[in-house]
């Protein structure tokens, strides 16, 4: 598995393992879920024709999907330095003017 850019292999099987409940393997094998999870949930919902009841299945299947990605992203963004983070972080959204 690819992860980010690291300069030892202690430091890169560290933050592999941050990395991999974002978007591989599944809440039973320890993977944590993630993004996949948020696409197979997606997937399923758009296949509900009636749309109350589609609006219903994401409330309740995808929408926490995405809390789960949120802490994991909230983690990573206490922990990557700046320098390699390209996106603006949420706490700096928040104070932006």
């Amino acid at each position: 598995m690819r992860c980010s850019i690291s300069y030892s292999t202690t430091r890169r099987a560290r933050r592999c393992r941050v990395l991999r409940p974002l978007g591989h393997g599944s809440a039973d094998d320890g993977g944590g879920g993630g993004a996949e999870d948020l696409v197979n949930a997606r997937k399923l919902a758009n296949k509900i024709a009636d749309e109350h009841q589609k609006a219903i299945d994401y409330h309740d299947k995808v929408e926490p999907k995405f809390d789960e990605i949120r802490y994991q992203i909230d983690k990573l963004e206490l922990i990557v330095d700046d320098s390699l983070w390209p996106l603006p972080k949420y706490r700096e959204l928040l104070f932006i003017r």
